[in-house]
């Protein structure tokens, strides 16, 4: 096989993977100090594929498709990403909730039960909605993890300084 140097700008942005004719494009991100080939997933669900900036291109595409089962695992394991709109459900708690859009400025985030389902009220209008229903999210979440974290810093005889939550995009779960 011929195989000569590559710099960074030789690499395609992205190689298309066809999987049961649905076309999933893997995004190629060249690294100086990478030795190997790496495919892993991004924040959002996207696929990438890590290649050493002198790496073979017939190698990562190689590669690429020698993992692509691993791959096509991977990305149907992938959390659907549900819009914060009016409208939209999302899980809260294990159980479905519709957001419903409320138009006066100021209040809170309530939960309400109409008819047969739980919908989330969520003040603020449309330029807000996403922004004021996560901030909400965030608050419920350090309420429940408080909690649990209590009862395990009890059970351990340690003390807690600080919870901080977080947008990962990887080490999830940290803890020190």
């Amino acid at each position: 096989m011929f195989s000569f140097k590559k710099s960074s700008t030789d690499w395609p942005d992205s190689i298309s993977l066809d999987f049961n004719e649905k076309i999933i494009d893997v995004k190629i991100r060249p690294h100086k100090k990478a030795k190997h080939y790496r495919l892993s997933i991004l924040a959002g669900g996207k696929p990438a594929l890590s290649v050493p900036i002198y790496g073979n291109f017939e190698e990562a595409n190689k590669f690429l498709k020698r993992h692509s089962a691993w791959l096509e695992v991977r990305l149907k394991r992938q959390p659907k990403i549900i819009s914060f709109v009016d409208g939209a459900i999302i899980p809260f708690k294990g159980v479905e909730h519709r957001l419903s859009m409320q138009h006066q400025l100021r209040g809170l985030v309530q939960i309400k039960k109409l008819q047969t389902e739980l919908v989330l009220e969520v003040p603020g209008g449309k330029d807000h909605m996403a922004r004021r229903l996560e901030d909400w999210l965030k608050k419920q979440a350090r309420i429940d993890i408080e909690k649990q974290v209590a009862i395990h810093a009890k059970n351990l005889a340690v003390t807690v300084k600080a919870i901080a939550i977080r947008s990962q995009s990887s080490c999830w779960g940290s803890c020190s």
